[in-house]
């Protein structure tokens, strides 16, 4: 009985790692996406913000642009760490009702990628053009936009994205 229990637990845990391993090779190009985009993002939000905070000190010589990119290094790392886990909390659980993906989680798993490379696109190009841009309204829109797509206006949390950014007076 002892070896047939030993038997069955070994063959259990063989087909749990082959169901484990085709699953997650399924969507492992996702990772590297994410991986690229988010770093682009993260340049783009960088970019966006340190010419947001640092221009006009810069401009008046209060302090030198080399002096300007250590401090905004960083204060941007800093914020990044210290406060980044709840920014990521919001972003990807609180404005959309993702219980509404729970059948289809392949759909937000696109979706939230999409949304990464077009709020990547947009910061890129507008940082390109020196066009002033709200990162926060760049990601929150792009996620916003495939829900709306995807789901409709049932899998928005409406009072959660004019709690957070005021999108709906601005």
């Amino acid at each position: 009985m002892n070896d047939q229990m030993l038997s069955f637990a070994a063959s259990s845990a063989r087909f749990l790692q082959e169901v484990t391993v085709d699953c997650c090779q399924q969507f492992y190009w996702m990772t590297i996406a994410a991986g690229i985009f988010g770093f682009l993002m993260a340049c783009g939000i960088g970019a966006n913000d340190v010419a947001n905070a640092f221009a006009t000190s810069v401009a008046a010589k209060s302090v030198s642009l080399k002096q300007a990119v250590i401090i905004a290094s960083i204060c941007e790392f800093g914020g990044a760490m210290l406060l980044g886990a709840s920014v990521t909390e919001t972003i990807k659980g609180k404005m959309i009702d993702t219980s509404i993906y729970a059948d289809e989680p392949g759909v937000l798993m696109y979706g939230m990628l999409t949304s990464l490379v077009s709020a990547s696109f947009i910061l890129f190009v507008a940082n390109y053009l020196a066009l002033p841009v709200s990162t926060t309204h760049t990601i929150v829109g792009s996620i916003v936009g495939f829900s709306l797509a995807a789901k409709g206006f049932s899998s928005i949390v409406w009072k959660e994205i004019n709690t957070r950014g005021c999108f709906l007076s601005t």
